[in-house]
């Protein structure tokens, strides 16, 4: 017996298997030739789809939340992210609040952009203290995990992008993403009520700033306004929608981890062409 959710997501891959068949897919496959490749048949279709589907969800479940929180806000703080800027939480989360079960620990979040030129990360000397980032890029790996054991006197990290040569300076511990974009979690314990307030004194002294300006003596960052961040249609109202979110994020991110075999299959669906899916119209 499948179970619903299965049976609904079936639908939407054979959506995207019978675009091919009205011309939708056959426009966007053009780079495939008989010689090489064969035919793209409805089931192969689907068979690939499903496949770019599962291994891309971590960019749909990216590219849902990041629009959440850059055009609607954060839930609990009410306060929209922006590129390049931690959004702390000075309070612990409750059960009216879902997102994270420690009631004893401090949340930050950070969303970077590093398309442009790296970000440099300041991390206060914190050596007596449970903290940890974990810096994720959008396809879910984590990509650099500190905490106090292994940064517990604190300095600054230097983060790049895919295709990044430049020089890394001196003393900066450099993690270097898969893909241009990354969601990056801190988190920082407090003992009590009266612990609470040092914890948020120290929560507030991490901070990111772009190599140039940190190269120039700035120390402290505004972050930059998100702009038009693509806004994902609702599943309900388009089969194809998450499609087009994958091919929108692959776009922006272009990971340098994707294996070869893969890639080549991504790109005969459409979902690694300027314009993607984006010019399908709901089946």
């Amino acid at each position: 017996m499948e179970l619903p959710i299965f049976h609904q997501r079936r639908a939407l891959l054979r959506a995207l298997g019978l675009a091919s068949t009205v011309g939708g897919l056959t426009a966007l496959l053009g780079c495939a030739t008989p010689e090489r490749d064969p035919p793209l048949t409805e089931d192969l279709a689907f068979t690939w789809a499903l496949e770019a589907y599962v291994y891309n969800y971590p960019l749909v479940y990216f590219g849902r939340y990041r629009a959440l929180l850059m055009l609607q806000g954060d839930p609990g703080k009410r306060q929209k992210s922006t590129w390049g800027k931690w959004m702390h939480k000075t309070a612990p989360l409750t059960p009216d609040v879902v997102g994270a079960p420690q009631t004893d620990t401090l949340y930050s979040s950070l969303w970077l952009d590093v398309s442009a030129e790296p970000m440099v990360i300041d991390i206060p000397n914190i050596a007596r203290r449970y903290w940890s980032i974990q810096f994720s890029d959008l396809m879910g790996t984590t990509y650099g995990l500190l905490n106090r054991r292994n940064f517990g006197a604190g300095g600054q990290v230097l983060i790049t992008g895919p295709g990044w040569s430049g020089t890394v300076p001196p003393g900066m511990k450099h993690f270097p993403s898969a893909t241009t974009q990354s969601f990056n979690v801190l988190r920082l314990y407090f003992a009590d009520a009266t612990d609470q307030p040092v914890a948020v004194a120290l929560q507030q002294k991490f901070q990111a700033v772009p190599l140039s300006l940190w190269q120039q003596g700035q120390r402290t960052y505004a972050g930059r306004d998100p702009g038009a961040i693509y806004r994902p249609v609702p599943a309900k109202d388009d089969p194809l929608a998450d499609f087009k979110l994958i091919a929108q994020m692959l776009k922006e991110n272009r990971p340098s981890n994707i294996p070869p075999a893969e890639r080549v299959r991504f790109e005969k669906l459409g979902l690694m062409q300027d314009g993607g899916l984006e010019a399908l119209p709901v089946p």
